[in-house]
């Protein structure tokens, strides 16, 4: 099945570590070529701190903090542009250790009738269970978290949500969730568990694997993302 008609859709990468927000400017970012003159020239910065950063350059949406930076965007042609952007930072404060990394898609689309829209929510929170219980149940936030089947440690989690944004919509949220630490093979169930329990270490060669991920795995991560919006939204063919 080929995706829903996607009203809103969008994608951010986020690596979590020690960062100076002070540093993100549109000036360093022209300066060192993550963005262009078109992206300087439309910048809005909304606040340059000691401990928050979030900057609007045209499509490119990037915030900091003491403990992360996020760079994300709503156009779908320029998934890639972000991704670029995600890996220059990296390599220009490659000298910074960080802990985790995940990357994020979330969309919203519409469905055709009412009933389409209620059998999405039907499919995933049955309502059988509540009637008894709860006047006119309904589903308002559902996330399932799965573990990697690759040899990097992390999870898959998906969200799906009415949508806020679209009238009769649905908000689904999937993140791709890096540790950043290699594995011989895929966890089992148990032992992917427990590494959820753990904080996660902070190293600076995890700045590496980071960049290697987001070159290697990139499409995959979108692949695994479009598979889960597909899978969502032909629950809404089993209603006219």
């Amino acid at each position: 099945m080929a995706l829903p008609e996607i009203a809103i859709s969008g994608v951010s990468i986020v690596v979590r570590g020690a960062y100076n927000p002070a540093i993100f400017s549109p000036s360093w970012l022209l300066h060192t070529e993550l963005i262009g003159t078109t992206e300087y020239d439309a910048a809005n910065v909304e606040i340059v701190s000691s401990g928050l950063t979030i900057i609007q350059a045209d499509w490119l949406r990037l915030q900091a903090a003491t403990d992360f930076f996020n760079v994300s965007t709503i156009d779908p042609k320029e998934f890639g542009r972000t991704r670029d952007a995600a890996i220059g930072i990296l390599q220009e404060l490659n000298s910074i250790p960080i802990s985790v990394m995940g990357i994020n898609r979330e969309v919203h689309f519409h469905a055709k009738t009412e009933s389409q829209w209620h059998a999405i929510g039907d499919a995933l929170a049955p309502k059988s269970p509540w009637e008894d219980v709860m006047a006119a149940p309904g589903l308002l936030d559902l996330t399932i978290l799965g573990y990697r089947n690759d040899a990097q440690a992390g999870r898959v989690q998906a969200q799906v949500q009415p949508s806020a944004r679209v009238k009769q919509g649905v908000f689904i949220s999937h993140n791709d969730h890096y540790d950043l630490k290699k594995l011989d093979s895929p966890p089992d169930r148990l032992s992917a568990i427990e590494a959820i329990q753990q904080a996660p270490e902070v190293d600076i060669a995890k700045v590496l694997i980071a960049i290697e991920i987001l070159n290697d795995e990139w499409e995959n991560s979108m692949e695994r993302a479009d598979a889960i919006i597909e899978n969502i939204a032909q629950l809404a063919s089993q209603k006219p």
